[in-house]
């Protein structure tokens, strides 16, 4: 089956519009459509999607899914698409394991970073500092604070 990364957007936004009984169907589907074919990316975007159906009412579970995508992802050489499940794992475990948490999403910095990704990068550094991990600046020009 060919999702092309659409089945984790859907599901989303199925969730997002207040329709979970559609979300779950539609992963439902994709699990049908995937049983017995060797498909790593649709198997990775299914884990991937099974971490959104759970994310609000089981965080833990959602965070092995998550896992599960992020390793499915590395396996097939897909860097940025692991780096998001990395980032969507530590997301899940900001309540019940700030620590892991943290340490998912620096590690979804450090990947984004070496990727290029600056916004995904930023973001990552964001939730850091919500959780009250200090996050190092890159190096750069010096700035002249407050004396202007």
């Amino acid at each position: 089956t060919r999702t092309g990364g659409l089945l984790p957007v859907a599901v989303e936004a199925a969730l997002a519009g207040g329709h979970p009984p559609a979300a779950e169907q539609l992963v439902a589907d994709a699990e049908y459509g995937t049983r017995d074919r060797d498909a790593p990316a649709a198997s990775a975007e299914l884990a991937l999607a099974r971490g959104l159906l759970l994310r609000a009412s089981e965080p833990a579970l959602a965070a092995e899914s998550f896992a599960e995508a992020q390793h499915r992802w590395h396996d097939i050489g897909r860097p940025y698409e692991a780096a998001k499940a990395t980032e969507r794992r530590g997301d899940a475990l900001t309540r019940s394991s700030p620590e892991d948490a943290a340490t998912h999403l620096a590690d979804a910095a450090c990947g984004f970073t070496e990727l290029g990704a600056t916004g995904d990068a930023a973001r990552c550094q964001h939730r850091l500092r919500e959780l009250g991990v200090e996050t190092s600046r890159r190096p750069g020009r010096r700035g002249y604070g407050s004396k202007l």
